[in-house]
């Protein structure tokens, strides 16, 4: 048994719970072919509001490939691509988006990284 008082313990995950994800979630639920993008109304403003931030946070030029926000490191030549947190990035079953967005990123000759929305906010430096 932890040492830490329930109270803590039960709110230790909470920081780790998106309401963006539960409602895409949710709709996935109600219909499996719901569509799941950036463009909704709870997803544009908070990518609007946390892109620009979070690539200058790592010295990354702010960019898109594909119509999805990136950061470009000129020094290392690799291209960051924020994508939806229930993407998937097997690179046999990618969304038209994010292969657009890849193929974007090598045109212009760069190493590719694909990174969840989720991820980037909560361990910007992993």
């Amino acid at each position: 048994m932890s040492s830490l008082p329930s109270r803590v313990r039960k709110h230790a995950y909470h920081p780790l719970l998106d309401w963006r994800t539960a409602l895409d979630m949710a709709r996935l639920a109600l219909d499996p072919s719901a569509q799941l993008d950036f463009g909704t109304g709870w997803w544009a403003p908070f990518i609007a509001r946390v892109a620009t931030p979070y690539f200058f946070g790592l010295d990354l030029t702010p960019t898109t490939f594909g119509g999805l926000p990136a950061g470009v490191s000129t020094t290392t030549s690799e291209a960051f691509i924020l994508i939806h947190p229930l993407w998937d990035t097997d690179t046999s079953n990618l969304r038209p988006e994010v292969a657009a967005s890849i193929a974007d990123a090598e045109r212009q000759g760069l190493r590719w990284h694909l990174r969840s929305v989720f991820r980037a906010v909560r361990f910007p430096y992993e």
